[in-house]
């Protein structure tokens, strides 16, 4: 898969610092840092993360976990409050993924950022860091440590 998209620094850094950016993507373990497209894509920035699941029992079990009720296939989204912090959940039946979705009016702000990281921290004391689907970051505006080399440190 190629990696070798990368926004260019101008357009990246365009709502928040180089640092701050290279702060999130070093600190966070299960989660991404996306860059929205703009323009008319009418997408926003947002820290997200997919974690995969083997079969329905594993997936009921995951939801229970995160105490995350009145998802279904008939209602495969919404907005669900996890420790008091507003997420957008999704499920993507087909391939068998939970994606966890994180923003405020088109931005990421710090309070986002810490509401992932508390979450980050929640996947690695339940154990489903390892369940993260790391293909994530072949997404173009997927900034991972992979694309963008100089972030890291």
């Amino acid at each position: 898969m190629d990696l070798s998209f990368k926004h260019h620094q101008g357009w990246l850094c365009q709502q928040h610092s180089f640092d701050k950016i290279k702060m999130w993507v070093n600190t966070l373990r299960s989660f991404y840092f996306f860059r929205a497209v703009g323009g008319h894509a009418n997408d926003p920035d947002m820290f997200e993360t997919r974690i995969k699941y083997a079969d329905k029992h594993d997936l009921e079990n995951i939801l229970t976990r995160l105490g995350i009720d009145g998802l279904s296939e008939s209602e495969p989204f919404g907005h669900k409050n996890i420790d008091n912090n507003r997420w957008f959940v999704s499920i993507d039946f087909q391939n068998q993924t939970i994606i966890f979705s994180k923003s405020t009016n088109y931005n990421v702000t710090d309070l986002d950022f810490e509401a992932t990281r508390a979450l980050d921290e929640k996947f690695e004391n339940l154990g489903l860091r390892n369940k993260v689907d790391r293909d994530i970051i072949y997404d173009p505006c997927c900034v991972s440590l992979e694309r963008y080399e100089e972030l890291r440190g």
